[in-house]
């Protein structure tokens, strides 16, 4: 068992700062305690003790991976304030305040992303720095529900019930799909009034997951990240699902996992190889083994992957499911796992020991293998997202989030 190294920390008195004109008026920030991330682990953990816990309803939902970094900090949220606190404390190192509600929260190149709602609903969005809370790049738009933020590569994707949008860091959008509600943009009024049931990007490629009137089931398609109009969609291929139900896991370059709930619930290896024809459909490479089980499509969409430069590791609620990086094709899977996993990279003889939800706390995994090694109690609501920031294991645990340690 490693000894927890315990680190001293100056309390400094915290700066205010008000913005009193414009849009930036009646907003606070304010700056406390410097982050600290504590000595990695490297051995296996025999027991768990809390750290710290904070307050963070914001990042609890489907619709945010949770909990989330940005630079060196733990981002939280409450409905009207976000916090950057210390990983391995829990301090408050900035607080952002407004006079409006937090509608959602994510992260993005070391900065949060803060969603607030405004007159156009659910739309004015703005870069938080990670390293002392300021604002960043922002924009906004009518947004008539709670957009859903996904992130993972050089576009961040705001996801709403008919429009997929993406953005690039400085918040200028790089693509719409879906109608627009904004006046301004009357001929992208003529897109296909589509429903969209997921979406996830890489640095190259869009995949959407759509109901579309006129077809019998879902539809996939991988758009273009930066067409050469924004408002002018780009397709590199489109297929028919034949399934009513399902999500988009991952796509890299050419390729797309997605899991589909009919005929049986399972997961889709598509890759698309362009043809004569710009929209020639993908080619259907693989179907993975039917799934151990299925908790609806409700509960699986937005559910997080983790990437390492060898596996990609995505739960369903109750497994917990190994795919290549590579290929996408299923390696292994392992039941009882409940939520998101992290990966202990400093864990002495493996780059891929995982830190696992279960029932009554955390598991222990081998991610060359999927075998439990150990099982770490945490007292409390069931744990469903975790991640790992130097020595502290930090998890959504109901509304809050905790930082553990080794005991």
């Amino acid at each position: 068992m490693v000894a927890v190294a315990v680190i001293t920390v100056l309390v400094i008195v915290a700066a205010v700062v008000v913005w009193v004109t414009g849009d930036r008026a009646h907003t606070t920030l304010k700056h406390g305690a410097h982050p600290t991330m504590g000595a990695p682990i490297t051995r296996e953990p025999t027991g768990l003790k809390v750290l710290w816990e904070a307050s963070s309803p914001l990042t609890r939902g489907s619709l945010t991976r949770g909990p989330l970094t940005a630079g060196p900090v733990i981002v939280t949220g409450s409905h009207d304030t976000v916090v950057g606190r210390s990983p391995a404390t829990g301090e408050m190192v900035w607080e952002y305040h407004r006079n409006r509600s937090l509608c959602g929260l994510e992260s993005a190149w070391g900065e949060a992303i803060s969603v607030w709602q405004f007159s156009g609903g659910c739309g004015d969005v703005m870069l938080l720095r990670g390293s002392n809370g300021h604002h960043g790049p922002s924009r906004s738009g009518f947004s008539p529900a709670h957009p859903r933020i996904v992130t993972g590569g050089q576009h961040v994707l705001s996801i709403g019930p008919h429009t997929v949008e993406s953005w690039r860091s400085d918040m200028v959008r790089t693509l719409l799909v879906g109608p627009s509600e904004t006046p301004l943009e009357p001929e992208q009024k003529k897109q296909p009034h589509c429903s969209i049931a997921d979406a996830v990007e890489n640095n190259d490629s869009i995949g959407v997951l759509q109901r579309c009137p006129g077809d019998t089931s879902l539809r996939f398609t991988f758009f273009r990240a930066v067409p050469e109009e924004d408002t002018t969609p780009e397709t590199e291929g489109t297929w028919l699902t034949d399934a009513h139900h399902g999500a988009v896991i991952e796509v890299t370059g050419s390729q797309a996992l997605l899991y589909l709930e009919e005929p049986a619930p399972h997961f889709v290896i598509l890759r698309h190889e362009q043809g004569e024809d710009e929209e020639d459909s993908p080619v259907l490479v693989h179907v993975a083994k039917t799934m151990e089980s299925s908790f609806g499509q409700a509960s699986l969409l937005g559910v997080p992957i983790v990437r390492t430069d060898k596996s990609l590791f995505w739960s369903d609620g109750e497994n917990l499911y190994s795919f290549d990086a590579e290929t996408l094709a299923l390696k292994w899977s392992t039941a009882h796992i409940t939520g998101t996993p992290a990966v202990l990279s400093d864990m002495v003889g493996s780059l891929h020991w995982l830190v696992a939800p279960v029932r009554g706390g955390l598991a222990l995994l081998d991610g060359n293998t999927g075998e439990k090694a150990r099982f770490l109690p945490v007292p409390g609501p069931s744990i469903n997202k975790v991640i790992v920031v130097g020595g502290t294991i930090v998890a959504q645990q109901g509304d809050k989030v905790l930082g553990l340690a080794p005991a």
